[in-house]
């Protein structure tokens, strides 16, 4: 029964994101270098934000998933030495936080830009830095190794980038147009009967810019669930073999 709880819980924690109704659509890899289609998620990404039944769109790294990027970062503090921390990576774009309904602690949200000038981090990166609070690490200044400084402009709830049995790291969030490759579309909530139709609409958009056989897309909510196909069967497992041993 305790392990069975625990599982429960683990399966049904909150990850700090909403993922409901968000449609994910990857541009191909061999597209992305192709000069062809340089930039091209931008257009797409301004013509589905103009189509009925669809909430929101961004461009960025899904919260949560099995691939990550992490660099050796310093914090730099006025008062005392630099604090060198591995930070996990992820690039999104402005309408990125308020799409997944990720709060700010503190500061503000990203200011639109093509490269990376400035950071917001995660509650388990201020800790590691030892900053006293969320608002105490804003307007301070982050720098990888040989590269140029950065400040931080907020401060994001820690939410789930990996599974669940990894503990959270600390994350840096940024912009940097060439890695934006990545379409998240929050579909129309209120009226889920309508979604397949919508689906229709937003491959017709896709195929006026990219090839039509490159057209994939999955739900999200799906892809995490596919993350602990393995769990779901255990609490299956378990649940059986508690009804028996009772």
């Amino acid at each position: 029964i305790i392990v069975g709880t625990q599982l429960r819980h683990t399966l049904n924690s909150d990850m700090g994101f909403n993922k409901e109704a968000i449609v994910l659509m990857d541009v191909p890899w061999k597209y992305q270098n192709n000069p062809r289609y340089k930039d091209k998620q931008f257009t797409l990404l301004n013509q589905l934000r103009n189509l009925p039944g669809i909430e929101n769109v961004a461009l960025g790294s899904a919260p949560l998933s099995s691939g990550y990027s992490s660099s050796p970062f310093e914090l730099i503090s006025d008062k005392k030495d630099p604090v060198g921390i591995q930070v996990f990576k992820k690039w999104i774009d402005t309408a990125y936080l308020p799409m997944y309904r990720m709060e700010l602690l503190a500061g503000r949200n990203l200011h639109h830009s093509d490269t990376t000038n400035e950071f917001i981090i995660n509650e388990t990166a201020v800790k590691a830095s030892g900053f006293k609070s969320p608002q105490e690490a804003v307007g301070r200044m982050m720098r990888q190794s040989g590269n140029s400084t950065f400040s931080i402009v907020g401060v994001v709830k820690d939410f789930h980038s990996q599974d669940f049995y990894k503990p959270i790291e600390p994350l840096a969030l940024m912009s940097d147009k060439q890695n934006l490759l990545t379409l998240n579309i929050k579909l129309n909530t209120r009226n889920a009967s309508q979604w397949q139709s919508t689906l229709k609409t937003i491959k017709k958009q896709w195929d006026s810019i990219y090839p039509p056989d490159a057209f994939q897309y999955h739900f999200y909510d799906e892809t995490v669930e596919a993350m602990y196909v393995q769990e779901r069967q255990l609490a299956k497992l378990i649940n059986l073999a508690t009804a028996i041993t009772i």
